[in-house]
């Protein structure tokens, strides 16, 4: 009954989109939250794996890895909050950062923008946390790998900025 009711928290527009076509579907609104927060949840795991698989190249360190952040105590304690238990696109932003300076591939640069502005609509906590370390880690990484930054993978990066930048502005 209150006006502005989603200033008060995350709006969450990502989960809505994918949940909205089960509500009209006639799927009872308890069962989709239940989807969802599993949605999330094993969603992350899958993106912590593929992850933990391109960075070690160990398959059972990056299972270990998908099953931690999937099953933190951190998600535990925050069981009510749906938006909290969709980290997977953190996970999949920085495979795609480090697929694009590995491979040199434009698309794989767009791809780290597209999981950003994913997280941004999945949980603006997480996004922002994320561009933070990504302003950090992620010129460090690219300072180091500045023989890997040719004109391909720049441009793949800016077109990805420019993706997030059109959606997080007025958002």
């Amino acid at each position: 009954p209150e006006p502005r009711t989603l200033a008060y928290s995350d709006a969450m527009l990502l989960q809505g989109l994918i949940a909205t076509p089960l509500i009209k579907a006639g799927m009872k609104p308890l069962l989709v939250m239940n989807l969802m927060f599993l949605g999330g949840i094993v969603t992350s795991g899958a993106g912590m794996y593929l992850l933990a698989r391109r960075l070690t190249g160990h398959t059972a360190a990056a299972i270990l890895a998908a099953l931690i952040y999937s099953f933190a105590p951190y998600r535990a304690d925050h069981i009510m909050h749906l938006e909290l238990q969709w980290a997977v696109w953190i996970p999949l932003t920085l495979w795609a950062f480090h697929r694009t300076l590995s491979e040199g591939r434009a698309r794989d640069g767009v791809l780290t923008g597209v999981f950003l502005v994913c997280q941004l609509l999945s949980s603006i906590y997480y996004a922002l946390f994320l561009m933070a370390s990504l302003a950090i880690a992620g010129v460090m990484t690219l300072f180091l790998w500045r023989s890997r930054l040719t004109p391909r993978v720049i441009a793949g990066f800016a077109v990805g900025a420019v993706l997030l930048m059109t959606i997080a502005v007025p958002y």
